[in-house]
């Protein structure tokens, strides 16, 4: 069986968690904040896509 996580206190009191390289869970973790960061971006394409459609259709009604 291969070693698990490893648990550590470090000296100003925060909890860390160290994985054995090859880790599935570990790298499963690491791809948790790069998904959010990816929708994060998506939701905010689609608001700026969708001002710029109003504001092109805003300009195209004034003239």
């Amino acid at each position: 069986m291969g070693v698990g996580p490893v648990l550590r206190r470090q000296s100003s009191g925060t909890l860390t968690i160290r994985f054995p390289p090859g880790s599935r869970l570990a790298a499963m973790i690491g791809q948790m904040p790069e998904r959010r960061r990816a929708e994060r971006l998506d939701t905010e394409l689609d608001k700026s896509r969708a001002e710029f459609v109003h504001l092109i259709g805003h300009e195209v009604r004034a003239r």
